[in-house]
């Protein structure tokens, strides 16, 4: 149960859940030929970063760094709005644009 509840682990794993695609996307760059590629590694990203900040709350001296109100606010703003669902979006957009516009148009 400790390790279910362990802030770093859940947090890592989140983070590292959008790397490895990340990762996967620029090494196979040429082989998956993408038309929308720099949409999907902007999504990507983007998502990655907002999880990355979300593990950095763990650490208690960057907690001490961002103690004041203000700073929180500007942090979180970047986790949640900028980093997750901006990524969201623009990820989602790249699949629709990639897989589904084709197939609609062709109708």
């Amino acid at each position: 149960m400790i390790l279910i509840e362990n802030g770093y682990l859940q947090d890592g794993l989140k983070a590292v859940v959008y790397l490895i695609p990340l990762i996967y996307l620029i090494i196979k760059r040429r082989q998956l030929k993408l038309k929308y590629y720099w949409l999907f590694f902007i999504g990507l990203s983007l998502l990655f970063f907002g999880n990355l900040l979300d593990f950095f709350d763990e650490f208690k001296f960057l907690q001490e760094i961002f103690s004041s109100d203000n700073q929180r606010y500007m942090q979180d703003f970047f986790e949640d709005i900028v980093g997750l669902t901006l990524g969201f979006v623009v990820f989602i957009e790249a699949l629709y644009l990639e897989f589904f516009a084709k197939k609609i148009a062709k109708s």
